[in-house]
């Protein structure tokens, strides 16, 4: 594990490794700071590492320290792509592994029986001696994964290599069993009956759990909107082992033919899921709302019957007018949604949130998994439908709790440093940009219509996010700066959220003016709300993951074939390239034709011989020339029909 820090360590700094796809680690202090170069004189540190470092010097660009201790391996097992190199005199064959992770040691030594696995599988493995200077990372084979041109091997190497749980425990799964057959929805003390109500979801094609639901009436020129969302506390218990399980996982992650929900299936799909005809318990918030502000709002726990499982595709159909699967009955209160919608996004618009709409992968997968297309999928008017009702509802409850002073789970968003916009504005120089003043949402919204229509557009949209901090989740109630909003939290979506389940199990002890427990939720938001973050996180790096290599694997059969795209950025190794399906790959240096500079002040690749150029926001032509799904890697070459120019 590494050595133990000694008393004499009193100016040693804790912080965590952060690995590169070069090799080189460096260290980012735990409580803040800029980051170190790390050098390692004896003991190795992986990404995630946590470790304790020694600051040496100031050399070139960033302060140097030496790494004393590692204090807790961040990867103990992780997927690696099986190899077999001749080795000695003989020259015979010996088993060495490639992490499919880049941040991690490109080369790892097998250790130990193979499980008869082949050339080229993914395996995972399980570390048995830790690399130290001059000596390899050594691991053993715990399991064989599959064919890496198996798109269930792929979901599997993406689960594990971010150590998701895909399983229940058995007294987890039976737990949800035994409470979702012994509490049957009916009316308790404080809860009222909407069930007369017209309420329904509206959800993707392929959703299976459904936790939020809405309705609409109007009096006069004012609406009434409801948000009812299911009421998962009443089935999770603080403590008990549905709520430890839910509290580790975090939340659903939602892999590309693969979920693996935050609660069983019993819950998930079942007790709590707001399935149409069926008596659901369910959290309301009912807003009164004219000229697009809301007027008063009002939390209470409800008894709901959900009309229809809409889905947005069918919605959507109804807006333009096209034939739709949605029952008459609703068309009017759908058509009077979307008019509520958009003067909600009006008023969003005129407060200063950010403009930010980017197009999601969707990959279309036969019956074995197996992607047959891939496409960007935009947002409709259904879909930001839902959006605007929902960050309504989420605002109401963040106002309600910071106005009780509720130790509670927000979500906060906070504005871009200096130093992030002068990093945005150097990538902006290069299409030709204004610098960007400040960090104030005018100022982004004014960036990203320069880009509208533009080649670049994704491009810019993409730094644009790069830019500014990442949204969490904070005991603190700070604000989320993309929306312009004071108060925001998540309360939307609690099967599939833990952050939702607390603040739910929050608002009804405010709702019942019990606050015995203040001081304990007081005491532990803080660590749950940075837990939810990590768990975030890495629920968005899988799913990333997941999506590159199915992309990659659905590329594989499309070797030698052409497609449009976009250059989206350049270095000294050759071009990122963005297709317009949204698949990503790379176009090598050694691919192009001739001589080519890399010019880093102009940030372009020029030809020597036909003065031809390579530059973020050009539109190119590449052919598919090699894939490696498992890597979630493809690589290009130029199409001869379109010059590079």
């Amino acid at each position: 594990m590494g050595r133990k820090a000694k008393k004499s360590s009193s100016h040693w700094i804790r912080a965590r490794a952060m690995g590169t796809a070069s090799g080189a680690i460096f260290a980012r202090p735990t409580q803040g700071g800029e980051d170190f170069y790390l050098d390692m004189p004896d003991l190795v540190a992986m990404d995630g590492d946590e470790i304790l470092i020694q600051p040496t010097s100031q050399r070139g660009e960033r302060p140097r320290a030496t790494l004393e201790a590692v204090e807790k391996r961040a990867h103990t097992r992780f997927v690696a792509a099986l190899e077999f190199q001749p080795h000695g005199k003989k020259r015979e064959p010996r088993a060495i592994a490639h992490p499919i992770l880049s941040r991690l040691p490109a080369t790892v030594h097998i250790d130990g029986d193979l499980l008869n696995a082949r050339a080229g599988d993914a395996v995972l493995l399980r570390v048995t001696q830790w690399p130290r200077h001059g000596h390899s990372l050594v691991a053993r084979v715990e399991r064989v994964l599959g064919s890496p041109l198996s798109p269930q091997t792929l979901l599997l190497a993406a689960a594990e290599s971010y150590e998701l749980r895909q399983e229940f425990p058995p007294k987890v799964a039976e737990c949800a069993k035994k409470v979702a057959r012994r509490l049957v929805p009916c009316l308790d003390k404080g809860r009222r009956d909407l069930r007369k109500l017209r309420v329904f979801t509206i959800d993707g094609e392929t959703a299976q759990d459904f936790d939020d639901a809405v309705s609409l009436a109007r009096r006069g020129d004012v609406w009434e909107l409801g948000v009812h969302i299911a009421d998962v506390s009443h089935y999770v218990a603080p403590g008990s082992p549905l709520d430890r399980e839910a509290y580790a996982r975090g939340t659903s992650v939602y892999l590309p033919g693969l979920t693996l929900p935050m609660l069983p299936e019993a819950l998930s799909n079942g007790a709590c899921s707001l399935r149409p005809g069926e008596d659901r318990l369910a959290m309301t918030v009912r807003l009164r709302i004219q000229n697009g502000a809301v007027l008063s709002a009002k939390i209470f726990p409800s008894l709901i019957r959900s009309r229809a499982r809409l889905t947005y595709e069918a919605v959507n159909a109804l807006f333009a007018g096209e034939q739709t699967a949605v029952p008459k009955n609703l068309h009017k209160t759908l058509l009077r949604m979307r008019e509520l919608s958009q003067a909600l996004i009006e008023a969003r618009a005129q407060r200063g949130a950010l403009a930010l709409e980017t197009d999601e992968t969707q990959l279309c997968l036969d019956a074995s998994g197996e992607p047959n297309d891939v496409f960007p999928r935009p947002g409709g008017d259904a879909e930001r439908l839902i959006e605007s009702f929902m960050l309504l509802a989420n605002e109401a409850v963040a106002a309600y709790a910071r106005a009780k002073k509720l130790p509670f789970p927000y979500r906060v968003h906070e504005p871009s440093t200096p130093e992030d916009i002068a990093t945005l504005n150097q990538a902006m120089a290069r299409f030709g940009y204004p610098p960007c003043p400040d960090s104030r949402p005018a100022s982004l919204n004014a960036l990203l219509a320069l880009a509208q229509g533009k080649p670049e557009e994704p491009l810019v949209q993409f730094a644009v996010v790069r830019s500014m901090q990442k949204a969490r989740y904070s005991e603190q109630p700070k604000g989320h700066f993309a929306l312009a909003l004071r108060d925001y939290c998540h309360f939307t979506s609690p099967i599939r959220r833990y952050p939702d389940l607390l603040a739910h199990r929050l608002l009804k002890l405010a709702l019942a003016d019990d606050f015995s427990q203040r001081e304990r939720y007081k005491k532990n938001m803080p660590e749950w709300t940075d837990f939810a973050s990590q768990r975030e996180e890495i629920a968005a790096n899988a799913e990333r993951r997941a999506t590159a290599m199915l992309c990659a694997l659905w590329l594989a059969a499309r070797v030698g074939e052409a497609f449009d795209g976009v250059v989206s950025r350049v270095n000294a190794h050759g071009a990122r390239i963005l297709l317009d399906n949204t698949c990503e790959g790379t176009l090598p240096l050694d691919a192009l034709p001739g001589f080519w500079l890399y010019l880093s002040e102009r940030g372009m690749l020029v030809s020597e011989r036909t003065n031809e150029r390579l530059q973020a926001g050009q539109r190119v032509r590449v052919r598919v020339s090699a894939a490696r799904p498992l890597a979630g890697e493809v690589e290009f070459l130029p199409d001869p029909s379109r010059p590079l120019r």
